[in-house]
This record gives C-alpha cells, sequence and structure tokens, in this order.
C-alpha cells in the first residue's frame, strides 16, 4: 500500500488503534492525521523518520504510540512532547540515552520504552523482516 492509500481510512473517523504496514513513511502522516479518534497508533517497523510526528498534534487522543524500529532521532522526539501520550515506544530506533532522558522529562505521565538501562540499541532487521 503506497502512502496514498491510506486517504481510504478517512471515513474511519471513529477509528480508535491502527497498525500500518510497513512500507508506510513519512507521506503517509498527513492521511493519518485526519483519523482524529485514534488513540493507539502502531508505526513499529515502518519507514516513518524525524519528519513523521509533526502531523500527530491533529490527534487530541492518541495515548498510546509505537516507533520501534524506525528512523526516529532524539531531533524527532520534541514534537511528542505536547501529546497526551501514556505510553511510547521506541525500542530499536535511534532515540539517545540522552534523549529518552529528555522525554521522560517532558512527559512525566508516559511510559517510555525501553527502561533507560536498555537505551534504544538499533539492530538491523533480519532477513526475514525485510520488506
Amino acid at each position: 500500500m503506497p502512502d496514498s492509500g491510506l486517504h481510504a481510512l478517512n471515513p474511519l473517523g471513529g477509528l480508535r488503534s491502527l497498525t500500518v504496514p510497513r512500507q508506510i513513511g513519512d507521506a503517509a502522516m498527513p492521511f493519518l492525521s485526519e483519523l482524529d479518534g485514534l488513540r493507539e497508533l502502531i508505526l513499529s517497523g515502518s519507514r516513518v523518520t524525524d519528519a513523521g510526528p509533526a502531523h500527530l498534534h491533529e490527534l487530541p487522543f492518541l495515548t498510546e504510540l509505537d516507533l520501534g524500529a524506525t528512523a526516529i532521532t532524539d531531533q524527532g522526539l520534541a514534537q511528542l512532547a505536547a501529546l497526551p501520550l501514556r505510553r511510547l515506544a521506541l525500542r530499536d530506533s535511534l532515540v539517545s540515552l540522552e534523549g529518552l532522558r529528555a522525554l521522560r522529562e517532558a512527559l512525566p505521565r508516559c511510559r517510555v520504552e525501553p527502561e533507560e538501562s536498555e537505551g534504544c540499541p538499533w539492530r538491523p532487521p533480519t532477513v526475514g523482516r525485510l520488506v
């Protein structure tokens, strides 16, 4: 599914949870931002980068976000501080330990994964995970 294919979800404004396909990238984010009822968004393993989260501020009820195994870095985290997140997964992303610490300060009510002691070690995908 190309990024623009997500516009087909627009009539589903009441959708509360969504897991996007791996091939989805930043160009899909404007379409996702129109699903203003979303509470959980799983972008794990997608092609989302630091530019993608800029559109998430349009999701006022988003409380769970999974950005694991994406190209998100410390720079992209700043856009998440204004969201009402309760859980944020960043495993296998490009976020540094300093980025995790700053995010925890900005979002004190949010459970940020992984634990600080684990960091976000990036691991290249296995052959079976490539899409």
